[in-house]
């Protein structure tokens, strides 16, 4: 079963990859460094966000399928890491030795920031979790999940570790790195990943063994 546990490595990176990590890790940071004047309390509403709408992606995953959430969340935080790109620039050029006021830039990058939580919670967030227990018989199923495990654990580590070098380094563009990566997953996901909503999982694994076939 090559192929399946491929794409639950595959999910599961792009769960880490997205770069969640890093806002999670580094939120304070990342919004002193734009300007906001109370990063605490934009860091809690990272963290009020994420639970929010992880409930909400429980709701919607058995109404619009695993494979679309994920789609809607990578390709959102595509986007949202773009907008908050954009507002890191701006914040740069215009407002980098305001101290005394809260920027427009600083509100929208908080604003943009939240929005990837917002995608991330409605797709890579559960979603490949879910998919890896769909796409086994229960004799596979514990390797394959000890597999994404690890996986999933690996690169969260590094990008627990690059983050703070990649933003050094490459602020205020280090964003779009994840953006890039969010895309590249994006690509993945529409090509290589099954919809498993509605389906067993016998007629998930049958699937996969007859693609291997030919």
């Amino acid at each position: 079963m090559r192929r399946p546990l491929l794409i639950s490595i595959g999910l599961h990176m792009s769960q880490q990859l997205s770069g969640i990590n890093g806002i999670f890790y580094y939120s304070t940071e990342i919004f002193e460094t734009a300007g906001v004047k109370q990063p605490d309390l934009a860091t809690i509403l990272v963290g009020v966000v994420l639970v929010a709408v992880t409930l909400v992606s429980v709701i919607l995953i058995e109404r619009l399928g695993r494979k679309t959430l994920m789609l809607y969340g990578l390709g959102g935080m595509a986007i949202s890491f773009t907008l908050t790109t954009i507002c890191f620039c701006f914040q740069e050029a215009f407002y980098k030795s305001d101290d005394d006021q809260l920027t427009a830039p600083g509100v929208l990058s908080v604003i943009s920031a939240l929005l990837v939580v917002f995608f991330f919670g409605i797709g890579p967030g559960s979603i490949p979790w879910f998919m890896v227990a769909e796409m086994f018989l229960q004799d596979a199923r514990p390797a394959a999940v000890t597999v994404a495990v690890i996986v999933n654990w690996t690169t969260n580590f590094i990008v627990g570790l690059a983050f703070p070098e990649i933003l050094d380094a490459l602020y205020p563009y280090a964003l779009l790195v994840f953006a890039a990566l969010c895309g590249f997953f994006w690509l993945f996901t529409y090509w290589f990943v099954p919809e498993t909503k509605g389906r067993t999982v016998e007629d998930i694994v049958s699937k996969f063994k007859s693609l291997t076939a030919k």
